[in-house]
């Protein structure tokens, strides 16, 4: 694990453990070895099952499983290995895919998230955030994701590829059959729909306390056959990463991403600006290469 990740991922369990008042990770067995107390988090993870060389169960309302020092940890989703780590007290959905480690800025994040090789990635944590956030119980993963046992009973082994670049796994037959078995069954609301990528992954950062530090993106729109102008634009965000603005002359056409956004237009002082609904950072990210390759507008 990286010192950066390391540092973010105990700041985040301290501040968990300060609000939810719970007492020490560890528990004093008499004379053997002591049975230490870990967290998985995507906000808290409830509902899944783990597996340690001593220790089983499923982790709880707080997304706690127990371990022995020095043990490895696997997590479940029914019977779908959803990846092991080195059992620590804080356990992230990057901890599950060996080797991969949070990245920040435009340039890794255009890398990372391109690279289609075989075998567990990047791709690995965003299938893993879409696949649990899409399955909480009641659709916010923000109060924390609780998977519920009738849902988690429809994983098989290896019913999903959670391997799949992140672009493909929206389609993975297994991924799509439990879930319509879960509303079939009405274990899941009739409208569920699978998570967006980009929202899972703005959660799960927001989750660990990291900023992604995406820049607001800026470029230049063109005339199109309505007879907009051209004009040059600059996005704002709030504190949160989510769009809030565009300044620009007129027009509506974002030539970065190729997105066409709604606006309305309002003067001021400074000309005109065109207030959008507010989108995610991660949102013109993914979306943005996912409408490159797929040709669409």
């Amino acid at each position: 694990m990286s010192a950066l990740r390391g540092c973010l991922l105990a700041s985040a369990f301290a501040l968990i453990t300060a609000c939810g008042g719970g007492g020490s990770n560890s528990i004093d067995i008499g004379g053997g070895d002591a049975v230490l107390t870990g967290q998985l988090i995507d906000s808290a993870v409830s509902g899944v099952r783990y597996a340690t060389a001593t220790r089983s169960g499923v982790t709880d309302s707080e997304g706690r499983f127990e371990y022995l020092e020095a043990e490895t940890v696997s997590f479940y989703l029914g019977d779908l290995l959803l990846g092991e780590a080195q059992a620590a007290a804080v356990l992230s959905l990057f901890d599950l895919a060996e080797g991969v480690d949070p990245v920040i800025g435009n340039t890794l994040l255009r890398k990372v998230i391109g690279n289609r090789t075989e075998g567990p990635g990047f791709s690995t944590v965003i299938n893993l955030a879409v696949l649990l956030q899409t399955l909480d119980s009641d659709g916010n993963p923000d109060n924390g994701i609780e998977i519920s046992a009738d849902v988690a009973a429809l994983f098989e082994p290896d019913s999903v590829n959670l391997n799949r670049h992140w672009q493909d796994f929206v389609h993975d037959r297994g991924f799509r059959q439990a879930l319509m078995e879960a509303k079939a069954s009405a274990l899941l609301d009739g409208g569920r729909q699978i998570r967006k990528p980009w929202q899972a992954m703005a959660h799960l950062y927001a989750s660990l306390g990291i900023d992604s530090k995406l820049k607001p993106v800026t470029g230049n729109a063109f005339s199109d056959a309505s007879g907009f102008s051209s004009y040059s634009a600059t996005q704002e965000f709030d504190a949160e990463g989510r769009l809030t603005q565009v300044w620009g002359a007129s027009g509506f056409i974002n030539a970065s991403t190729h997105i066409r956004l709604r606006c309305q237009r309002q003067s001021d002082s400074r000309g005109a600006d065109f207030a959008f609904p507010q989108r995610d950072r991660w949102h013109f990210l993914l979306l943005a290469r996912w409408r490159r390759q797929s040709g669409t507008a």
